[in-house]
């Protein structure tokens, strides 16, 4: 087919789109999608049409398609109005002009409540296992890992189940490498003396995040039925790759010891046979929880090893080679939004700046580690002698100046003109989801939502699977006030704890009256599948519909504990120092606020009254210098939603 006009971009079928003689930023499915569509144009391409045609041999959730339909959307800019959404069908582009009565980018008709969204397994917690190079994985039938092995439990999302992740970086190569790799997820192992339960979680989890995992365009997954299919037939895990084309395995074993489950999981070079990664998660809150937190540290493992994202990957050429495994190794670490991890990131980046000290990116990272959370507040001068030792090797590095942008909003300075910063780098590479996220975060925590979401949406075109930027994302769709986008997002139930949480919190400050009926059950099933303690749900459930319908607190004030939400319910029923009192407890904790802001300062909720906003215990909320520079901005833009107020006078009670 030769090329064809859309509106005013080019598209040359299969290669690339054009406008006004650039190219323009589209994924390789997006492109396929556009290409199919443009081949049968007029005519209503079904969703299994596309879904057959753009992933051949590989079967995915409708998600997925809907994800990149999106991405073509975002393309394609105005003339998105030519491609209409056929309400349960498929897509129709048209001729160069607007589908009927669609507006661009919208759909053809008003979006009905999103289908039920069912529980999937959530996110657990790393436990450091890491494989050697040289370390070879085990033959498929045997059990991989003892039972004695170590276990970290963490303790994930305080009262509600929901917990925040700190900014990290998005996935790996670019571009060429990531086609090359083919992916298979083999069934879970099990032990013979494990019960049922185990079994029938451990098929549900292989299953779950196999089909997550094919939100990443940048790879080939092969079918979960081919694999099982093979696997029931093929001795050798060599022998089992070879059959399905794989490069990469993911292997697991699920088991439980010390009355916890676990799971074993390794990522693996199928040519030859060297486990690239491996970790251990346990259920420290829930199994859903495990689920999560694994298929996170999976993802950043595929964009770490198998260059199938957008991060700034240095080449390893003239790098000594211990220097860059220990950096790939904290990368790793640093991409996935646990703060526990933090300190082994900033071990591994530190050790490889010392086994090569020209390594720019290992002192990169050792600032990008601080900032995500390893003791921040203690080792700005840290940081700050990182990148400029890594822009002082490589004036254009990348990740240091990514970095170097973040700064302000961590330790105080400029906010404006690290804005302008990211600006540059994102237009100077605009395929590096890491230099996305941040700045969507930075405009997120200066109460610049709209144009946070766009941000977070492009780093999401770029890696869809990333987690931490799905959670900061559904927090500033929350923040928006638009119930129908959170609830649709956490239908999709990837990263299924923290959605489902946000999703509870949109039904109570941002959810119509209306919806109570119909929503309501549904919250209480999903938080009870992802593993929310019945206690939990029967104490919370009360409090937030109050908040909803402006009813006295439920609760006495003894069952309230020192947590954000806590304090932000008790300054909704209108008991403002019992809410200062938990607040005050929770943010003297180390680098609480930054991790909470949006949150606390953008949930839809009835701002405090002034006299409480002037309180000196409010200011010292704020006190932060990181926290100061975003207020300043914040008031300097005009977003003075629940910011301190000035001056600064003692609350005498109402």
């Amino acid at each position: 087919m030769d090329q064809q006009a859309i509106g005013s971009h080019i598209l040359q079928p299969d290669r690339q789109l054009l406008k006004d003689g650039e190219r323009v930023a589209i994924g390789p499915r997006a492109l396929g999608i556009v290409t199919v569509l443009a081949r049968r144009r007029g005519e209503v391409v079904t969703k299994d049409e596309l879904l057959a045609a753009v992933w051949p041999d590989t079967i995915v959730e409708e998600n997925a398609l809907q994800v990149h339909i999106a991405s073509l959307r975002k393309a394609l800019g105005e003339d998105a109005a030519l491609l209409e959404t056929i309400r349960g069908v498929g897509y129709c582009l048209h001729e160069g002009h607007a589908a009927r009565g669609e507006p661009a980018g919208g759909e053809a008709k008003a979006a009905p409540a999103a289908a039920e969204p069912g529980p999937v397994p959530a996110k657990a917690a790393p436990a450091t296992q890491k494989a050697t190079p040289a370390e070879k994985a085990p033959e498929a039938g045997r059990r991989r890992w003892p039972l004695a092995a170590a276990v970290l439990a963490v303790v994930v999302a305080l009262a509600l189940g929901l917990y925040a992740f700190l900014g990290a970086p998005t996935s790996g190569d670019t571009g060429g490498a990531a086609s090359k790799v083919t992916l298979a997820v083999l069934p879970f192992e099990t032990a013979e003396t494990d019960g049922e339960d185990v079994r029938q979680f451990a098929t549900d989890l292989s299953r779950t995040m196999s089909g997550h995992l094919a939100l990443i365009e940048r790879m080939a997954l092969v079918p979960g039925p081919r694999v099982t299919e093979a696997a029931e037939t093929t001795r050798t895990q060599a022998e089992l790759a070879q059959s399905l084309g794989a490069t990469h395995l993911v292997i697991g074993e699920v088991g439980t010891a010390l009355d916890q489950t676990f799971l074993d999981l390794a990522l693996v070079e199928a040519g030859s046979g060297t486990i690239l990664w491996r970790d251990r998660f346990t259920d420290a809150i829930s199994r859903p929880t495990l689920g999560d937190l694994a298929l996170e540290a999976l993802v950043s493992a595929l964009q770490v090893y198998a260059g199938v994202g957008s991060l700034p990957m240095p080449s390893p050429d003239g790098v000594d080679p211990q220097a860059y495994a220990a950096f790939q190794e904290g990368l790793q670490k640093s991409l996935v939004g646990d703060i526990r991890n933090k300190q082994d990131a900033f071990d591994d980046f530190t050790r490889a700046s010392r086994i090569d000290p020209d390594f720019a990116d290992a002192h990169a990272g050792r600032a990008l580690a601080i900032i995500s959370g390893y003791e921040a507040e203690k080792r700005q001068a840290i940081a700050a002698k990182a990148i400029a030792t890594a822009l002082a090797l490589d004036g254009e590095n990348l990740l240091a100046r990514i970095v170097r942008a973040r700064l302000p909003a961590v330790y105080g300075g400029d906010i404006a003109a690290a804005l302008l910063e990211f600006e540059a780098i994102t237009g100077e590479a605009p395929e590096i989801g890491l230099a996305h996220h941040f700045h969507a975060r930075t405009l997120a925590e200066i109460g610049e939502h709209e144009a946070a979401i766009a941000a977070y949406r492009t780093a999401l075109d770029l890696d869809p699977a990333h987690g931490p930027t799905r959670h900061r994302y559904a927090e500033s769709l929350l923040a928006t006030g638009n119930y129908s986008a959170v609830r649709t997002f956490a239908g999709e139930c990837v990263y299924c704890t923290v959605t489902s949480a946000y999703w509870l919190h949109a039904l109570a400050y941002a959810g119509k009256a209306e919806l109570y009926d119909r929503d309501v059950p549904r919250v209480r099933e999903r938080m009870t599948a992802i593993g929310l303690p019945e206690s939990v749900s029967d104490k919370y459930f009360p409090v937030l519909m109050a908040i909803r319908d402006g009813s006295p607190n439920p609760l006495p004030l003894s069952e309230y504990g020192d947590t954000i939400h806590e304090g932000m319910y008790l300054g909704e029923f209108g008991q403002y120092e019992a809410g200062l009192d938990r607040l005050s407890g929770y943010f003297r904790r180390p680098g609480m606020m930054r991790r909470w802001l949006v949150d606390f300062l953008d949930t839809p909720r009835e701002e405090w009254p002034e006299a409480v906003r002037a309180h000196p215990r409010y200011h010292a909320l704020f006190a932060d210098p990181g926290i100061r520079s975003l207020i300043a901005e914040r008031r300097r833009r005009g977003n003075l939603d629940n910011l301190p107020a000035l001056p600064a006078v003692p609350y005498r009670g109402p």
